[in-house]
């Protein structure tokens, strides 16, 4: 039993001192981690997975008509109170003669609230935000309304933390978020539920801004 031991770690030992003639190639650590994607227009795909995950878009073909789709919008849901902090998206919603409430103190009564965004991520149909979005009216409203831009769409995560390095040269905010459709978990006896952790609608108002910028 010795002498069969000893044959056959000898022929391992063999073995293991000739090359191997079928050695992986080297991985190219530079390429990118996602397969590109097949040509596909960045918004198209993006209203595809983004709708796929249970977000709603609506999509404003110029920036003019902005005010009037967000008006029409905001008439058609019934949304009563409404909550808005950037001092740019109020002026947009007052001249769309949209009623806001720009303070904390009653944002526990809000319904619905109106960010911008950094960037919309094509692959995962995702939102990301950032501090300079009040984190309160990206969590804590039943209903939150994302107006992002065409431009602002970026293939994968990858190239929106990138872009946002150029953004923010300086050094990028706090805190980043992604959100990928409505708040949802299955904790409880495997039953979806929505808005658990958060707005149980994302609703996306992409606008068009390739050709001219908002007014």
């Amino acid at each position: 039993m010795s002498a069969a031991r000893d044959e056959i770690l000898a022929r391992i030992r063999q073995a293991l001192q000739k090359p191997d003639l079928y050695q992986p190639a080297e991985p190219d650590w530079k390429a990118d981690l996602y397969v590109p994607a097949e040509a596909k227009d960045l918004a198209v795909q993006f209203a595809d997975v983004f709708e796929s995950r249970g977000g709603q878009l609506y999509f404003v073909e110029h920036p003019d008509a902005f005010f009037a789709r967000a008006k029409a919008l905001a008439d058609e849901r019934g949304w009563q109170r409404l909550a808005c902090y950037d001092d740019t998206l109020q002026q947009w919603l007052g001249a769309a003669g949209i009623a806001y409430d720009g303070t904390d103190t009653r944002l526990a009564e809000a319904e619905v609230s109106f960010t911008f965004c950094e960037a919309l991520v094509a692959r995962t149909g995702s939102v990301l935000v950032s501090s300079t979005q009040t984190r309160r009216l990206t969590i804590y409203p039943p209903i939150h309304v994302v107006v992002g831009f065409v431009s602002q769409i970026v293939p994968d995560i990858g190239h929106g933390l990138a872009y946002l390095r150029q953004l923010y040269p300086q050094g990028l905010p706090s805190m980043l978020s992604l959100v990928t459709g409505p708040s949802r978990t299955a904790d409880i006896e495997k039953t979806l539920v929505l808005g658990a952790h958060g707005p149980k609608e994302l609703i996306v108002l992409l606008v068009d801004d390739t050709a001219e910028e908002l007014a």
